[in-house]
């Protein structure tokens, strides 16, 4: 098996992973649900990955959390990816506003603090 066959076999379970993600209407105590602003943000793999959905456009990422120490805030901006599921890229403006959702989420559900 070669490389390329590899990378889109990953790149295929990475795509149904999220339209997975995109489509379970579950909620939790660990799930908010804004339908003012329409989007879902949803803890994965006991927390260390944070599933987020932009419902207005049907757009959604996934983001890596370390959680065990405080997380420098322009660096996790930075570092949230670069394109959305839908391939579009994600503007610096639209990751602030994502590490700031971010952040109010974990203060609300867990009353933890994870950017200094």
């Amino acid at each position: 098996m070669d490389f390329n066959t590899i990378e889109e076999q990953i790149k295929l379970k990475k795509k149904e992973r999220l339209a997975s993600l995109k489509s379970d209407t579950s909620v939790d105590d660990t799930v908010e649900e804004n339908l003012e602003k329409e989007y879902r943000i949803k803890s994965i793999l006991d927390g260390s990955f944070l599933f987020y959905h932009d419902k207005k456009k049907d757009r959604a990422l996934i983001a890596r959390l370390e959680l065990h120490h405080l997380m420098n805030k322009d660096i996790f901006t930075e570092c949230l990816p670069k394109r959305w599921d839908t391939g579009k890229k994600t503007s610096k403006k639209q990751r602030k506003k994502i590490a700031n959702r971010i952040a109010t989420y974990y203060m609300k559900h867990f009353k933890k603090v994870v950017f200094q």
